[in-house]
């Protein structure tokens, strides 16, 4: 664009007051438009009519605005389209003189036209879309060049061949579809199998006697596993090579197929090449193969590592520190999140991974390297102390017979946490209990409730057996929860938790129902008064809330209780904890969610569904009684026709508060991962409906 020609030359003016638009053409070659309300000038959009290149001039500083963007019709970000056009109501807006729409027109070879401003649109959209497809061209193919670079994988095969051995670390006995005979895939061979052998039962072979798994009901046998691959480039850079490679075992074929994934380039730094970054990381799409783009989620998985030049490819790269105990791990096939180790800025990272790592406590490094964040290269996990020299500092445990346990058992962080535990309680685990624990994934702050009543050995006994007798079907953690919750109602009923025909029924299932009924019978009333003086404002809000909550659908209909007390009448009669905790008035209270209530027109008086909802009308739970979700079917569309509607009736503050809930909502997901409060969690993204 010829700026100084343009600025050298004044504009045309106009001699009315108004919308006018006056036009000049520069050296035969630069249009300029000039856009004029009541003789002042508001700006100069210039386009040059051979290569169709625009820009305009406010005052005295130039912009790439087009034209629609210059009169306000949309801004620079929002092009969705390739053609964009002004609306009429625009273009009828602005005066223009018969010559100068015909020195536009005459200029101007649009393909589409209605009006000359238009025309200059469509040619600066022709252009922009070009200019981005020049663009986006010249990136692929540099990001072409640079995949070129990297060099092939000579005898890839043997690679599979280790992943191979690394997926299937145990061999298999598995019916072959064709022969319907068992065949041992150690030694590939025919072999009879006793009758009442148990599937997913490790035997030992007839034939090869190795110990291989009895895979009764399968007819073909599918793992996955990664590689990493790491390879020197040049003098200036290397690469992190990242496969999922899928095997697939049927009949007498193992079918075996590789997919390169991410690809992450290390740049080398020295006294001759500085670059911008560190690393680069690109991602093979399906649909656009190598890009920085990542529509397809790739992620990174344990893998083995395998060494095509560690050292070298390492060299002047900011992972230079892990090169020596990397060829280590690749060396002893260990499979690890490497790209995690990667990120760890911390000094000591290296220092404590090869600790771990040559202390042989391969499943507990395994396991802290998936708490190390990539972005902030931190790692979060408490229960190691990081800056220490020493293991049992290191672990936060001065019994050395514990921490040979963890690596005799190749121990995760779970059972440090509970070796911890024991050491702070004076307690002793066995490794039944150990083995029990980890097969639920129970972390010692789930089994609070046992300190001061049980032993571990005596609270794992008491859980099962009310699995099998009163919980079929139910897990651990839902048998804690139901005691749990048995507990606070026998405290809240003023019953001596000290004694044990209280703290430990025989019958836990016929108590827990039996204590629901007495609370129900005894406390709603009071509770509720007790809240209503507690959280006053929360009975305000209610009231304010009303006509904006408040709606009328075909089959439901949504009512805002008046009273807390409504609220608590209404948790105990779905049986749900809604109404017997203080966190929802605190939320009504703060403006933080509501509580509404979810009725049938059939049956307007009978509880049905209680909704925690936004002030945005985000939808946090939404559950029926004994929290379940009876007619999720019909419920879900009305409750999305609900969300629209209070979309309409939001006003400046509604906004306000919907995005204060938005900041606290995440806190909390964020608090309840942390302490791996998995059960609530699922229960909140399972009911979580955003307001769109």
């Amino acid at each position: 664009m010829k700026k100084k020609l343009v600025e050298a030359n004044p504009p045309k003016k106009v001699r009315r007051k108004g919308n006018y638009a006056t036009v000049q053409l520069l050296d035969d070659e630069i249009l300029v438009v000039n856009f004029w309300e009541d003789k002042k000038l508001l700006a100069r959009h210039c386009l040059n009519v051979n290569t169709h290149e625009y820009a305009s001039l406010r005052g005295d500083e130039w912009c790439r605005d087009s034209i629609i963007v210059l009169l306000g019709y949309g801004d620079k970000h929002s092009y969705l389209y390739y053609y964009d056009r002004l609306p009429q109501s625009i273009i009828k807006s602005i005066k223009m003189s018969k010559e100068d729409s015909e020195l536009i027109l005459s200029k101007v070879e649009a393909k589409y036209c209605d009006s000359p401003l238009n025309s200059i649109a469509d040619v600066e959209s022709e252009y922009r879309f070009a200019e981005t497809c020049k663009r986006e061209k010249s990136k692929q193919d540099r990001i072409d060049s640079l995949m070129s670079q990297i060099p092939d994988i000579d005898n890839f095969e043997i690679f599979v061949d280790k992943a191979f051995a690394a997926a299937y670390k145990t061999s298999f006995i598995m019916r072959n579809p064709k022969t319907r005979e068992y065949t041992c895939y150690a030694c590939h061979k025919e072999v009879d199998i006793p009758k009442g052998t148990k599937n997913r039962s490790i035997i030992k072979c007839p034939c090869c006697h190795k110990e291989v798994e009895f895979l009764k009901l399968k007819k073909t046998n599918s793992r996955t596993i990664s590689i990493g691959i790491v390879q020197p480039i040049d003098d200036s850079k290397s690469v992190v090579r990242y496969y999922r490679i899928s095997f697939e075992v049927a009949g007498n074929t193992i079918d075996a197929d590789a997919l390169e994934e991410i690809r992450m380039i290390l740049y080398k730094r020295n006294e001759t090449y500085k670059p911008r970054k560190d690393l680069e990381i690109y991602y093979n799409s399906f649909w656009n193969g190598w890009s920085k783009s990542n529509p397809e989620n790739k992620q990174w998985y344990r893998c083995l590592l395998i060494n095509l030049g560690i050292q070298e490819a390492f060299k002047d790269t900011n992972y230079e520190r892990w090169a020596r105990i990397f060829e280590t791990m690749s060396a002893a096939g260990y499979m690890i999140n490497y790209n995690r180790l990667m990120s760890w800025i911390d000094p000591e990272a290296v220092e404590l991974t090869e600790m771990l790592f040559k202390g042989r406590f391969y499943n507990l490094l395994a396991d802290a390297a998936g708490y190390i964040y990539y972005w902030s290269g931190e790692m979060s996990l408490h229960s190691l102390e990081l800056n220490s020299k020493c293991i049992e500092d290191v672990f936060k445990l001065s019994d050395r017979q514990l921490i040979n346990r963890i690596r005799d058992n190749d121990g995760d962080i779970l059972m440090l946490r509970w070796f911890q535990w024991a050491e702070r309680h004076c307690s002793k685990i066995s490794d039944k209990v150990l083995n029990w624990l980890n097969e639920n994934y129970l972390e010692p702050e789930d089994m609070a409730w046992i300190s001061c009543r049980f032993s571990l050995e005596q609270a794992v006994n008491y859980i099962e057996r009310q699995r099998k007798e009163s919980y079929k079907g139910k897990t651990a953690r839902q048998v804690i929860s139901q005691y749990e919750d048995y507990m606070n109602m026998a405290k809240k009923l003023n019953r001596d938790t000290t004694d044990a025909m209280i703290y430990k029924p025989r019958d836990l299932k016929k108590f827990h129902d039996m204590y629901v009924i007495a609370i129900e019978q005894q406390a709603a009333k009071i509770q509720a008064e007790e809240y209503s003086k507690k959280y006053p404002e929360a009975e305000s809000v209610l009231g304010e809330i009303k006509n904006k909550l408040e709606y009328q659908g075909k089959d439901y209909f949504i009512m805002v209780p008046n009273k807390i007390v409504d609220i608590v009448t209404e948790g105990r009669c779905l049986h749900h904890c809604v109404g017997s905790t203080d966190r929802y008035f605190d939320r009504i209270k703060c403006h933080e969610t509501y509580i509404c209530f979810l009725r049938k027109q059939e049956a307007p008086d009978e509880p049905f569904y209680t909704i925690e909802v936004e002030p945005g009308g985000t939808i946090r739970q939404h559950r029926g009684l004994y929290d379940e979700e009876p007619d999720l079917d019909t419920v879900k569309p009305f409750l999305v026709e609900w969300q629209k509607e209070i979309k309409k009736r939001m006003r400046k503050e509604d906004h306000e508060r919907a995005a204060v809930s938005k900041i606290k909502r995440e806190e909390n997901i964020e608090e309840l991962k942390a302490k791996g409060n998995t059960r609530v969690l699922d229960g909140l993204l399972e009911d979580f409906m955003e307001a769109i």
